[in-house]
């Protein structure tokens, strides 16, 4: 049952990927224990537009259908690796060699790894996406960072520390007050997928969000 006592008077919107959603797997997340879930339990009023292997051109997207809405809302906006991981093949290199059947050797993978540095979204195209979602001027932001690689995920893409830092920068730079510095502990907050949110990993981002909800209330 909602908490009327802490209820807002507007929307909290999450635009997010598949980190805002529940998953059966690696491990079992219920729909209730996810954070938008524990937002709507002592808020109310959430709406929850996460989709999976969204990209921040699809948060973007997603944005732009609250564009001049009546009434004011709090945006929560969770960027996941998605932009930022290292790849070996682009988008179109990786969508060939699928349509050929065609496996690239492992030591070529490692070859073009060391010596070029693909994302699905650059720096500075990430960084026009942020700024485009900063001019639509929903209301109150909150940004939820890229959580931290840990050090499997590190040795599995090397480098991906350096970029999931590169592209929190740009968020910092982009949106200053609105970024939500969540204390991710990447030993039980992320799942062993090397992304996914574990149960305590919703819950330590619910309560990075109460904060900053709470703090905007106060400063209003």
């Amino acid at each position: 049952m909602q908490n009327q006592s802490n209820s807002t008077s507007h929307p909290i919107v999450i635009i997010a990927d598949s980190l805002g959603l529940p998953r059966d797997e690696p491990e079992l997340i219920q729909a209730l224990d996810t954070y938008p879930a524990l937002l709507n339990k002592k808020y109310g009023g959430v709406i929850n537009c996460a989709y999976g292997y969204s990209s921040s051109k699809h948060v973007l997207w997603q944005a732009r259908y609250f564009k001049g809405q009546t009434v004011s809302g709090t945006y929560v906006f969770h960027f996941g690796i998605v932009d930022c991981t290292p790849r070996v093949l682009s988008s179109l290199e990786s969508y060939v060699l699928n349509f050929m059947k065609v496996r690239l050797p492992d030591g070529l993978a490692r070859f073009i790894r060391n010596h070029r540095l693909i994302r699905k979204v650059s720096p500075s195209q990430f960084q026009r996406n942020c700024e485009a979602i900063k001019d639509l001027e929903l209301g109150k932001i909150i940004i939820i960072p890229i959580a931290p690689a840990s050090a499997g995920f590190e040795l599995l893409t090397p480098g991906v520390q350096k970029s999931v830092n590169e592209y929190n920068a740009i968020l910092k730079t982009v949106f200053q007050e609105s970024y939500c510095n969540v204390n991710f502990d990447v030993t039980v907050d992320i799942s062993v997928d090397y992304h996914h949110l574990t149960s305590a990993g919703h819950k330590r981002v619910f309560d990075s969000i109460s904060m900053q909800i709470d703090r905007n209330s106060l400063e209003a």
